[in-house]
C-alpha cells in the first residue's frame, strides 16, 4: 500500500495584540513612552524660544529652530543605523529638544535688549553676569525684595495675568490639536486606505503650512513694534500688504501641491495613491489660500494681544461648526472627503471671525489712536 502523506504543519499561532514587541501596539508604545518624556523639554523650548521672540532675536530664533532641526535628524539617524527602532527615534527628540533648550535659556541673559534696562537674570539674586558685546547693553540684578512677578495693572497680580493668558494659549491649542486627533481617529475606523490618505494629507498640509507660519511669526514682531511705536498709519499700510502677501504665498503652496502632486505623494507614500488620497488632495490644495489667511490674521491677533478673543472664537468654531461638521461626514457620508470638508469649515470659519476682529473692530481703533 501506498504510504500516507506526512501530516501538514500545524500554522504558527496568530501574534497577540497586547504582546511586546508584536504588531502596531508593540512597535509603537516604546516610541510613544520616549515622546511622553520629551513633553518637558519641548515645552521648556518653547518658553525659551517664546522668550527670544519677545526680545526680537528672530536670527537667533532661526538658528535655533533649524538646529534643533538638523540634531534630531542627526539622532534618528544614528538610532536607525544601529538598530535602535522607533524607541530611539522617540529619544532622539528627547536629546534634540533639551539640548537646544538648554542653549536657549543660556541665551536670554545674554540677549537681554536695552529695553530691559541693565539685562535679565535666571535667578533671583543674579548670579549670572557675563554678557556678549554686541548683543546686550549690560546686566542688573534683580533686587532680593523685588518680587518675581510683582503687582500689575490696577492692583491684579501679573502672575494670574499671566496664567490667565496662558490658558487661553492652551484652550486654543487643545481646539487646534483636537481636530486633527479626531479627524485621525475617525480615519482610522475607514480602514487602512483611509487612514493612510489621511496621514499623507497631514503631512502635505504641513509642508506648507510651516511656511505660511513663518509669515505670520514675523508679521507678529513687526505689527508689535508698530503698536508700541503708535505708528498707526504704517501699522494700516504693513498690514494691507501682510494680507495680500499671506494670500499670494498661499496660493503659491496650493499650486504647488496640486502641481506636483505626484513627486510629493510617492515621497511620502512610495506607493500608488489610494482613492481617499485623490478625492481629498484637490481641497487640500484649495485649503493653502484659507490657511494663509489664517495664519497672517493670527500673527495680527497675537500682535494685538487678543488672545480671549483666539480662544473664544475656535472653542464656538469646534463646538458649532467642526463637530457638526464631522459627525455629518463620518455617520452619513462615511468618507474621508467629508472629513477634510469639515476641517476646511472650521479653518473658514476662524478666517471669517479673524477677518470681522480686524477690520470691524481693531482697524478702526488704530485709526483712531488707541492702542489695544
Amino acid at each position: 500500500p501506498a504510504p500516507s502523506p506526512p501530516a501538514p504543519n500545524p500554522p504558527p499561532p496568530a501574534p497577540s495584540p497586547k504582546a511586546p514587541g508584536t504588531g502596531a501596539r508593540g512597535l509603537a508604545s516604546p516610541f510613544f513612552k520616549a515622546r511622553a518624556i520629551a513633553i518637558p523639554c519641548i515645552l521648556l523650548l518653547r518658553v525659551a524660544l517664546g522668550t527670544l521672540v519677545g526680545f526680537r532675536r528672530q536670527s537667533i530664533l532661526t538658528c535655533l529652530n533649524v538646529g534643533s532641526a538638523l540634531l534630531e535628524l542627526g539622532f534618528v539617524r544614528y538610532a536607525l543605523d544601529n538598530g535602535y527602532g522607533l524607541e530611539g527615534v522617540g529619544y532622539a527628540c528627547v536629546f534634540a529638544n533639551l539640548i537646544i533648550a538648554i542653549v536657549g535659556i543660556c541665551l536670554i541673559p545674554v540677549l537681554a535688549p536695552p529695553e530691559a534696562f541693565g539685562g535679565v537674570s535666571l535667578f533671583r539674586g543674579g548670579a549670572f553676569t557675563a554678557a556678549l558685546p554686541g548683543l546686550s547693553k549690560g546686566f542688573g540684578m534683580r533686587p532680593r525684595d523685588q518680587p518675581l512677578l510683582g503687582v500689575a495693572n490696577g492692583g491684579g497680580w501679573a502672575a494670574l495675568d499671566f496664567m490667565g493668558e496662558g490658558a487661553d494659549a492652551m484652550i486654543r491649542f487643545t481646539c487646534l490639536q483636537g481636530t486633527v486627533l479626531l479627524a485621525t481617529i475617525l480615519a482610522s475606523r475607514m480602514g487602512q486606505g483611509a487612514l493612510v490618505a489621511n496621514h499623507v494629507l497631514l503631512l502635505g498640509w504641513m509642508l506648507t503650512s510651516f511656511v505660511i507660519d513663518g509669515v505670520a511669526n514675523v508679521a507678529g514682531l513687526t505689527v508689535m513694534n508698530l503698536l508700541s511705536l503708535r505708528a498707526f498709519n504704517y501699522l494700516r499700510s504693513y498690514c494691507r500688504w501682510l494680507i495680500l502677501g499671506g494670500i499670494v504665498v498661499g496660493a503659491v503652496c496650493g499650486a504647488c501641491l496640486w502641481y506636483f502632486e505626484g513627486t510629493v505623494v510617492m515621497l511620502l507614500l512610495n506607493s500608488p495613491p489610494v482613492q481617499p488620497l485623490v478625492s481629498a488632495w484637490t481641497l487640500l490644495c484649495v485649503m493653502q489660500v484659507v490657511n494663509a489667511i489664517v495664519f497672517t490674521y493670527d500673527g495680527l491677533l497675537v500682535a494685538s494681544a487678543e488672545f480671549a478673543f483666539s480662544r473664544n472664537s475656535l472653542v464656538a468654531g469646534f463646538i458649532l461648526v467642526f463637530i457638526p461638521a464631522l459627525i455629518i461626514g463620518y455617520f452619513v457620508a462615511g468618507s474621508l472627503y467629508a472629513i477634510w470638508v469639515a476641517m476646511t469649515l472650521f479653518n473658514v470659519w476662524r478666517a471669517c471671525a479673524s477677518l470681522y476682529k480686524v477690520h470691524r473692530v481693531l482697524w478702526p481703533m488704530w485709526q483712531e489712536g488707541f492702542m489695544v
